[in-house]
């Protein structure tokens, strides 16, 4: 109801159709953005897709296809629902054909014996299959109503499974989403199976603490787990309770030293941000890419990157790390060595995700807590107050398929288009920018055809256009990058329970590529200093 813009008068018809909600609540309970526009288009599917399908299914003599039509248009028109109902109960209440007690002489009884085999199936498959070899059988009548019987159980399953995919997404906290599975299941307002089909399309619906207590509670077993589809060292991890790496507060940031080339990271809160800077400098001192790489003891985030590189482990299942306090900046300092032996000095900037709700208050006249000060105010010394000669390099973190979740009331989607007006007013790309990207991070969630590229290149047009545009805008009013954004599509590997990872160096590996690239570089010894200074 608070993103009913963000959805096509096609996807509202059908959601009206599958009883999700009625047109009265879209009318009623959307504060206005529901227009009278939207309505009119809304109401034109309905009516043109009811009125075909109408026509059909009373032309059909299967109760399957009649109380199809009931499922599809429960909110339908009066007339329609009573004709098709009235057609429902008199097929239903036509007798079944009694079979003979004495079969006639060298009868084949193998459609007999195949229906005496499937009559008492919950298998969908076999009563169709049953129907197309036997197209004019006797127990057409009864393998229609099993039919409906079984559909009108998946409807309902299918039903239950998106209202309980949208209780999990609105609790608060992992005890709310067991409590809540609990109950349903135990009153019986939902099946274990609904549950475990929910899980199986997705392994991240429960956190690792709420699936640990519905097991505890003893509504799912390992053995459920593993026939979704969850190998067994998820599950193991899971069991045991690996703890989770947390990180405290971070020292104010007043400068950055020179010379190194500064990478600054941007993202809300939860968008990927801090795994993503874990995998990258896990990677760096992997040795994959780089011969070696120097982390400085003397920079103010020297413990924090320590430990953020520490949680990845190459192959193995990692339990993520916590969230970082989110008015907090880290300054990463470390020195890469690559393959031809150049000494690549590099400045990671873990930027403060409560930063995107400081700049939008500051702009709506809003007052900021004190933390929210502070946050802001560490921006302002490392790029304004005290910004260094150092080359820079920006990184807009967004978490692909969030496009719809809500942060601090907002979309992710306002709070980027408000961060690049505002940074921009503020001069923050008039100096020193080198390139803007776009990361896009858990590209493993994206279901696509053809290249991963264009396929992103279309997820940002349809879900972030106004953002997009205006950092192209600022690359070319600032020559930054020969007026491009490249998107770079990021993931971890594979995860599951929100909380684990099998951790895949792949988009890390070019990450640090890419880093090394473009960083500054010094080599060591005279000719190479002189070197140097001419490049």
């Amino acid at each position: 109801m608070n993103n009913v813009t963000e959805y096509s008068p096609a996807d509202l018809a059908s959601y009206i159709q599958q009883g999700i909600v009625t047109l009265d609540e879209l009318c009623n309970s959307t504060d206005g953005d529901f227009t009278a526009k939207m309505k009119l288009d809304v109401e034109e599917i309905l009516s043109g897709s009811e009125d075909a399908d109408f026509e059909k299914v009373m032309k059909s003599e299967s109760i399957y296809d009649l109380q199809d039509f009931l499922n599809k248009y429960p909110m339908g028109k009066p007339e329609h629902l009573d004709a098709v109902r009235i057609k429902k109960d008199k097929l239903e209440a036509q007798p079944i054909y009694e079979v003979p007690s004495v079969a006639p002489a060298f009868e084949d009884n193998s459609e007999e014996n195949e229906w005496k085999n499937i009559r008492n199936s919950d298998d969908l498959n076999l009563f169709l299959q049953f129907k197309e070899k036997y197209p004019n059988s006797k127990y057409t009548f009864e393998a229609n109503k099993a039919i409906t019987q079984i559909k009108n159980s998946e409807a309902t399953r299918k039903k239950s499974a998106a209202i309980l995919k949208v209780l999990i997404q609105q609790a608060n906290s992992a005890d709310d989403v067991s409590r809540t599975i609990v109950k349903l299941v135990r009153n019986e307002t939902i099946s274990i199976q609904t549950l475990i089909d929910l899980i199986s399309k997705d392994h991240n619906i429960l956190s690792s603490d709420a699936c640990r207590n519905i097991i505890e509670q003893g509504i799912l077993s390992r053995t459920d787990l593993s026939k979704c589809g969850i190998a067994d060292d998820f599950i193991n991890k899971m069991l045991a309770k690996a703890p989770s790496m947390t990180f405290d507060p971070a020292r104010p940031l007043i400068s950055i030293a020179e010379p190194c080339t500064e990478v600054y990271f941007w993202g809300i809160p939860s968008s990927g941000k801090t795994c993503a800077l874990g995998a990258i400098l896990s990677t760096a001192k992997s040795g994959l890419n780089s011969k070696s790489m120097i982390p400085d003891n003397n920079c103010q985030g020297f413990g924090y990157m320590n430990r953020l590189s520490s949680v990845f482990s190459s192959g193995k299942v990692c339990r993520l790390p916590g969230g970082t306090p989110v008015a907090s900046t880290y300054e990463m300092r470390f020195e890469l060595e690559d393959q031809e032996n150049a000494i690549h000095d590099l400045a990671c900037i873990d930027l403060a995700g409560e930063l995107f709700t400081c700049m939008f208050m500051k702009d709506a006249g809003e007052e900021l807590r004190e933390d929210q000060e502070q946050a802001l105010g560490t921006l302002h010394n490392i790029l304004l107050n005290n910004r260094s000669n150092n080359r820079k390099i920006h990184f807009f973190v967004i978490e692909y398929g969030a496009e719809n979740r809500i942060y601090n009331g907002l979309p992710q989607s306002e709070y980027l288009n408000s961060a690049a007006v505002h940074l921009n007013n503020m001069g923050l790309f008039n100096d020193n920018t080198d390139a803007i990207y776009v990361l896009i991070s858990k590209v493993d969630k994206a279901k696509y055809e053809g290249a991963l590229d264009q396929h992103l290149m279309k997820y940002m047009t349809k879900n972030y256009l106004g953002f997009y545009n205006n950092l192209l805008r600022i690359a070319k009013e600032n020559n930054i990058n020969r007026g491009k954004i490249s998107i770079v599509p990021f993931t971890i590997g594979d995860v599951c329970f929100k909380d684990y990872c099998r951790f895949d160096t792949s988009s890390a590996s070019k990450m640090v590529e890419l880093l090394m690239h473009y960083s500054y570089t010094h080599r060591k010894g005279f000719f190479n200093k002189i070197f140097d200074l001419f490049r």
